[in-house]
């Protein structure tokens, strides 16, 4: 009887078997194990290699399981760790653009256990021409928050996010213009001529565009003449069904839950004489409309709440050109049109111009950081220095 023949390699020269790998998350994946000597020696590396991993996840000292790639834990972590712990929209704008945009297309084939702080930096080094450092700190936030996870899950040993690591932007910030406080002036006054009363809240008390339309009825105090903003009214993509809303959805942070003394009488006339209730339904036959109870003091045909990009084209945008076009005629002033934030900017900054602490600015503002705010609002042109300097020569 002859000897039997030797097995032939099946993957060029070597001997390949697949094995089925589960790993902690239950997914399974296909993996090779290859060996030039034979079949049954590349079956006993799987097992091997079976065996250990099921004794490192039953033991305290796991070694990090290099497989996985920055693309598959960043999914993990959003999934887990941030849907539906947030906001739809703060998870949607902040957290899956940053890492779907910015993070996964740089490191999403790396495996995470691979990374090293200096592809951290080279990755920062990239991004610097690119884009502004507010995007770029929230690309750093969000690296570390998912490097974090990965230690904390036996994916990683140790972070890469070190302390040496530095972030910087030479991209040009987008410069935000303000009224001059003759300009404003002029608004406030076409404002209460022209029934502009959402845009005259917008100039009088710096709050957005998103917190003005979610005023309801029941944030305004009347008494003691406050304003409680409580809400904010966001376009939202709901994660589970895809379909676009409009909602109050919260506030950014809980700074910006505060009271705003308005001490224009005006504000509050208005607010007094505008309807709460409106009629929907036929146009032609006044018979067929229902009466609808507003629950926002700013709302859509329907009493409803209104959508923020369809206020800024139909509401906003078109009493903004038109008083552009009455400065032009009345004063021969090419006044320019401000976009809402504008307007909120233009407030903190003749606050700041008139006078008003920068604690005092922040707390009506709902601003969180103090720096930043110093830094945006300080006096630095020369009308307010010498206002300053005027103010410090005055006998006490």
């Amino acid at each position: 009887m002859g000897r039997p023949k030797k097995e032939q390699p099946n993957h060029g020269k070597y001997h390949e078997i697949k094995a089925t790998i589960t790993d902690q998350f239950g997914a399974k994946k296909r993996q090779s194990f290859y060996s030039k000597i034979s079949k049954a020696d590349a079956k006993r590396q799987a097992a091997e290699y079976q065996r250990k991993k099921l004794v490192n996840e039953l033991s305290d000292e796991k070694e990090p399981e290099r497989s996985i790639t920055f693309k598959q834990w960043s999914k993990a972590w959003l999934e887990t760790y941030k849907k539906g712990k947030v906001k739809d929209s703060t998870y949607r704008y902040m957290y899956c653009n940053i890492v779907d945009a910015y993070l996964n297309p740089y490191f999403g084939k790396m495996a995470v256990s691979l990374i090293k702080p200096i592809d951290i930096q080279k990755f920062f080094d990239y991004c610097e021409p690119k884009y502004s450092l507010e995007t770029i700190k929230k690309m750093r936030f969000c690296l570390k928050a998912i490097f974090d996870t990965a230690i904390e899950n036996g994916y990683l040993v140790k972070s890469p996010m070190t302390k040496r690591l530095s972030i910087a932007s030479k991209k040009e910030p987008i410069r935000k213009r303000v009224y001059s406080q003759d300009q404003y002036d002029k608004l406030i006054k076409y404002c209460k001529e022209n029934n502009g009363l959402d845009v005259l809240i917008l100039a009088e008390t710096a709050i957005t565009r998103s917190e003005l339309l979610g005023i309801k009825w029941e944030n305004l105090d009347f008494e003691n003449k406050v304003l409680n903003i409580e809400q904010g009214a966001a376009n939202v993509k709901s994660v589970d069904d895809d379909i676009w809303r409009t909602e109050a959805d919260g506030l950014k942070n809980e700074y910006r839950r505060r009271q705003i003394p308005i001490i224009d009488d005006d504000i509050w006339k208005m607010l007094k004489e505008k309807p709460r209730v409106v009629y929907v339904g036929s146009r032609t036959n006044r018979r067929n409309r229902i009466p609808i109870q507003t629950e926002y003091v700013f709302y859509n045909r329907f009493g409803r709440i209104y959508n923020p990009d369809n206020w800024y084209l139909h509401t906003y945008k078109p009493f903004m050109e038109a008083f552009h076009a009455y400065c032009t005629k009345e004063y021969g002033e090419d006044v320019p049109t401000l976009h809402p934030h504008e307007l909120r900017h233009t407030c903190a900054t003749l606050w700041k111009d008139n006078g008003i602490n920068i604690f005092s600015i922040a707390k009506l503002g709902g601003w969180a950081d103090l720096d930043m705010l110093a830094k945006r609002y300080a006096h630095n042109n020369v009308d307010s220095l010498k206002k300053e300097l005027e103010k410090a020569k005055k006998p006490v």
